[in-house]
């Protein structure tokens, strides 16, 4: 299984790394894997525990309430070791706009002025 493959133990949580951002480019590697991020656990459905709400949320809601330049720290497991890393922000324009507290509620893009959306 997955767990064994990328040596996530049993009481250890976390996400495998699939696609690096350029803010982390030359620190994160495909297959590691994300295990906090300052601090926050990320689970295996790559959620975090949000404080003030006492629910659980996207792991990308700490990186979307960050400025720009700001940096945080992110935990990894890579060839079974852990290692804290330290990553500035840079910004993130995808093609089509995201809203990080609800991923996938977009049914339309929009590329060079054209709006595209399925058509029922």
């Amino acid at each position: 299984d997955a767990r064994r493959y990328y040596q996530v133990h049993q009481r250890r949580c976390g996400v495998r790394i699939s696609h690096i951002h350029a803010s982390a480019a030359g620190k994160l590697k495909p297959d590691d894997v994300l295990l906090s991020i300052d601090g926050q656990t990320v689970g295996h459905d790559g959620k975090v525990p949000m404080d003030t709400c006492h629910t659980r949320v996207s792991l990308w809601v700490l990186f979307a309430e960050k400025l720009t330049k700001e940096s945080c720290t992110i935990r990894i497991l890579r060839k079974n070791k852990e290692q804290d890393l330290t990553v500035r922000l840079k910004p993130y324009r995808p093609i089509i706009p995201e809203d990080p507290y609800c991923p996938g509620t977009q049914d339309y893009f929009i590329v060079a002025g054209l709006v595209f959306q399925p058509v029922s």
